[in-house]
C-alpha cells in the first residue's frame, strides 16, 4: 500500500537489529528491550496486514475485503480504517516510535549491535517522525475526500 511503503525501510532496520540480538530468553541487560521490540513488531504486522492486497484466490475472512474487491477498494478500506480507528492507529504509531527509541537507547552499549546499526537506528528514529506525520495526514486526506 502506498501509504505505508515508507515504513518498510524503518521496519527493515528494526528487523536487522533484532536478528543480531540474542533471544530475550538469553537474559542480559537488553533482553527486555529486545522482547518489547519483537512484540511491537508483531503488533505492527497485525495493524498493517489489512494494507496488503487480498489473496487472489479463496474467500476472505469476515471484515476483510473479498478476493474480488478491486485494488482501490481494499486500499480505501485500509486508509479509512486507519483514520477512523484513532485508538488503533495511535497505538501502532506510538509503539513503533517507542521501539525505535528503546532500541536506539540500548544499542550503543549492546555488544551485538554494530556501529552501523546504531547509526541506522538513529536515522530511522529521525525519519519516523516525518513518516508518521505523512501517514496521518494522508489517511486524513483520503477520509476527507471520501466523506465529502
Amino acid at each position: 500500500h502506498a501509504l505505508v511503503k515508507a515504513f518498510g525501510q524503518i521496519f527493515a532496520v528494526i528487523g536487522e537489529v533484532l536478528r543480531a540480538a540474542p533471544p530475550p530468553a538469553a537474559g542480559g541487560a537488553s533482553a527486555t528491550v529486545v522482547a518489547a521490540a519483537a512484540e511491537a513488531l508483531e503488533k505492527a504486522v497485525a495493524f498493517l496486514e489489512p494494507s496488503a492486497p487480498p489473496a487472489s484466490a479463496g474467500g476472505a475472512s469476515a471484515g476483510e475485503p473479498s478476493a474480488s474487491s478491486s485494488s482501490s477498494d481494499w486500499q480505501l478500506e485500509f486508509a479509512l480504517a486507519a483514520h477512523t480507528d484513532q485508538a488503533s492507529t495511535s497505538a501502532f504509531l506510538g509503539s513503533v516510535e517507542r521501539t525505535l527509541g528503546e532500541l536506539h537507547g540500548a544499542a550503543p552499549s549492546a555488544r551485538w549491535c554494530t556501529p552501523r546499526q546504531v547509526s541506522e537506528l538513529e536515522a530511522a528514529l529521525a525519519r519516523w517522525s516525518t513518516e508518521r506525520a505523512t501517514f496521518t495526514e494522508k489517511v486524513r486526506e483520503v477520509w476527507e475526500l471520501h466523506a465529502y
